[in-house]
């Protein structure tokens, strides 16, 4: 595990024991503890609600595919004028959990003899699922889910109508503009 601090969701995780044959369908929430924390990490006026459905299924070799939906509803600040403006999410997620490198290269050494001496992992860089490890046994489910929600916020809310109509006073006079506009003032003086 990093230094890093832990994501408000960092409570959501599953091992591979946990995951039945068959593959596991389950929903979450977030609790308003849980809420109040995400809308202080992503420094949004509140996250109303958030909500993950979800399934994992064991895809083999110690692979397990999370495939769900995430959504929620948010509040952030007008860029303009600051007022409230709520917003909804809904994201599709798709991702792999693996081993970390060691195991996974523990793995093929097991089935390939000593042919797979080198610290090289063989990854689809051209895949549609992002691939994240299992860190310390654990699939970090609320770390995808926080991620996944910064990544969707509206970088430049607006509320309706809101409009920047800010004009530069010098640029109305081009003489002001010019870049030597200060020299030649200065030029004038002596």
């Amino acid at each position: 595990m990093s230094d890093e601090a832990p994501t408000p969701l960092a409570a959501w995780t599953h091992t591979p024991e946990s995951i039945p044959h068959g593959g596991l369908k389950t929903k979450r929430a977030a609790a308003p503890d849980e809420l109040i924390a995400l809308a202080k990490a992503l420094d949004v006026v509140a996250v109303n609600a958030l909500a993950l459905d979800y399934a994992i299924k064991n895809a083999g070799a110690g692979v397990y595919r999370l495939t769900g939906r995430l959504t929620a509803k948010v509040v952030q600040s007008c860029v303009v004028t600051l007022e409230p403006v709520p917003g909804e999410i809904d994201e599709d997620i798709q991702v792999e959990f693996r081993p970390d490198a060691r195991s996974l290269l523990r793995h093929a050494k097991g089935k390939a003899g000593d042919a797979a001496d080198d610290d090289t992992l063989d990854v689809d860089f051209e895949s549609d699922v992002d691939v994240e490890p299992i860190t310390d046994g654990r699939m970090e489910i609320g770390r995808i889910a926080f991620e996944t929600l910064a990544a969707a916020l509206d970088p430049y809310p607006r509320a309706p109508g809101a409009a920047l109509d800010w004009q530069d006073e010098a640029a109305a006079e081009p003489s002001k503009v010019s870049p030597f506009a200060a020299l030649a003032k200065l030029k004038n003086k002596s």
